[in-house]
C-alpha cells in the first residue's frame, strides 16, 4: 500500500511512532550527555592524574590533575605519546607491555612520570586495556607516591641505624615472638653464644637458658608487662656448653607491624667474679677482727708469762741447768710474741710491721728455733758484711720457719 492509500488513522499512527523514536533519540542522546557530564566531573574531580592513551601510545584525554602534576596545560598534554611524560616506557615498550595483558584486566605498577621543568615524579600506575567501537584503549590513573617513597627511604635509613646500632653492641639483642622463637638477632648472640645466625632463628629462649625451664620462660612471655622494663639474672649456654651468667632486661616493642619482645643479654661474668671477691674480703675482714681480738688477748697473756720467766732468771744463776730451760721457754716466748705480731698484722690488712735488724743473725737465730728438737744441725754460711734491712721480724721467721721444716 502506497502513502495514497494509506487511511488517516494509518498516518496518525505512524506519525506517533515517528514523534515516539524521536523522543526516545532525545532522551537517549539527553543521557548520553548527561553521562559524559557525570564522566567529566568524576574524571576532573579526582584527585589522582587519569590519562587516556590510544593504542599507538598517544594521549588522547586526561584530568586536571594529571595537567597539575606535570605542570602541562591540558591542550599540551593531549596529543603526546607515552614516551613525552615516561622515560621508562617508549611508545614501543608501553605497546608490547600491554599486548600480553586481557582486556578489562587491571594492572598495577610503578614507574616515573617527568613534569615540564623535568623533574621526576614516582607514581603507581592502575591501567586496564578496554576496547570500545573496535578501538583500542589504555585507561590509566596516576597516583604521585613521592610521599609515601620518602617514607619507606626514611625506614630503610631507619632500620639500617637500627641494624647497625644493634650489631655493634656487645650484648647480645634478640626480638621474640609470643610463641617464644627468635624473630631477630644481632651479631653479637651469634659470636658469644657460637650458633650460626641461621641456627639461632630456629630456636628459642628455652633452647639457650640453662636456669629457666619452658613453663617459666612461656610464663614470664605471658606476663611481660606492656609498660616498664622486666630485669632479672639467668644462665645462657654456649652451643659448646659454657654456661654465661647473664643480666636479662625485655621489654614489649612493635616490629614488623605485630607486638614482640626485645631483650638484651649482658654477660655479668666479671660482675659476678668482682662480688665473689667482695664478699670473699668481707668474710677476710671478719676473720681478720676476730684474729686481732685473740692476738690482743693472747699478746697480754705472753706478756705475763714472759715477765714471769724473767723473774724466776733472776733467782737462778746462769750457770744452772734451770737457767737455761728457762732461757729456752723465753725464746719461745718471743716466737710466741712474733705469732701475735703476725694475727695483728693481718688484723690491719696485711700492713707489715718493720724494723730494721741484721739479716745474717736474724736468719742464724730463726733456723736454730725451728731445728730445735731435731737431730739436724746448723751450719750457717752467711757473709759477715750483709747490711742492716727493714723487715717485718714475724713474717720473716714464718718464710724461713716453712723453709727449714720443708727441707728437713
Amino acid at each position: 500500500m502506497n502513502d495514497d492509500n494509506k487511511t488517516k488513522e494509518q498516518l496518525v499512527a505512524e506519525l506517533q511512532a515517528i514523534r515516539r523514536r524521536v523522543a526516545e533519540l532525545e532522551q537517549a542522546d539527553q543521557a548520553l550527555k548527561t553521562s559524559e557530564e557525570k564522566y567529566r566531573q568524576l574524571v576532573d574531580t579526582a584527585s589522582d592524574a587519569i590519562y587516556i592513551v590510544s593504542e599507538d601510545g598517544l594521549i588522547i584525554d586526561t584530568n586536571e590533575s594529571a595537567c597539575a602534576a606535570l605542570g602541562w596545560t591540558k591542550k599540551e598534554l593531549i596529543g603526546k605519546t607515552i614516551s613525552d611524560i615516561d622515560p621508562n616506557f617508549s611508545v614501543e615498550k608501553f605497546k608490547r607491555f600491554w599486548e600480553s595483558i586481557g582486556f578489562d584486566q587491571q594492572e598495577i605498577f610503578e614507574t616515573t612520570h617527568q613534569k615540564k621543568n623535568g623533574a621526576l615524579l614516582p607514581v603507581e600506575i592502575s591501567g586496564k586495556k578496554y576496547k570500545l567501537a573496535d578501538t583500542t584503549f589504555y585507561y590509566g590513573i596516576a597516583r604521585d607516591i613521592a610521599e609515601r617513597k620518602q617514607v619507606e627511604q626514611e625506614l630503610r635509613e631507619s632500620e639500617e641505624k637500627y641494624r647497625a646500632l644493634v650489631n655493634g653492641m656487645r650484648d647480645t639483642v634478640w626480638v621474640i615472638d609470643f610463641d617464644g622463637n627468635f624473630v631477630d638477632i644481632n651479631s653479637a648472640a651469634v659470636e658469644i653464644l657460637g650458633y650460626s645466625r641461621e641456627e639461632l632463628l630456629t630456636m628459642g629462649p628455652v633452647d639457650i637458658d640453662a636456669a629457666l625451664d619452658a613453663a617459666a620462660i612461656k610464663q614470664l612471655i605471658k606476663e611481660m608487662p606492656s609498660d616498664e622494663i622486666q630485669i632479672f639474672e639467668t644462665l645462657h649456654t654456649t652451643k659448646d656448653g659454657r654456661q654465661i651468667p647473664v643480666e636479662i632486661q625485655s621489654c614489649l616493642i612493635k616490629y614488623q607491624g605485630a607486638r614482640m619482645i626485645l631483650s638484651i643479654a649482658r654477660d655479668i661474668t666479671d660482675r659476678k667474679q668482682a662480688e665473689a671477691e667482695r664478699l670473699k674480703l668481707k668474710k677476710l675482714e671478719s676473720v681478720g677482727m676476730l684474729a686481732g681480738g685473740i692476738a690482743h688477748d693472747f699478746n697480754n697473756l705472753l706478756t705475763a708469762v714472759f715477765g714471769n720467766i724473767e723473774m724466776a732468771k733472776m733467782f737462778l744463776s746462769p750457770d744452772q741447768k734451770s737457767y737455761h730451760f728457762l732461757e729456752s721457754a723465753g725464746r719461745s716466748m718471743e716466737s710466741a710474741t712474733n705469732l701475735t705480731k703476725q694475727l695483728l698484722t693481718f688484723a690491719k690488712g696485711g700492713d707489715p710491721i718493720k724494723e730494721t735488724l741484721s739479716i745474717g743473725e736474724a736468719l742464724i737465730e730463726m733456723a736454730q728455733f725451728s731445728l730445735r728438737g731435731s737431730n739436724v744441725k746448723l751450719h750457717p754460711n752467711i757473709a759477715s758484711d750483709l747490711w742492716p734491712v727493714e723487715a717485718d721480724k714475724g713474717q720473716l721467721s714464718q718464710v724461713i720457719s716453712n723453709l727449714v721444716i720443708n727441707a728437713q
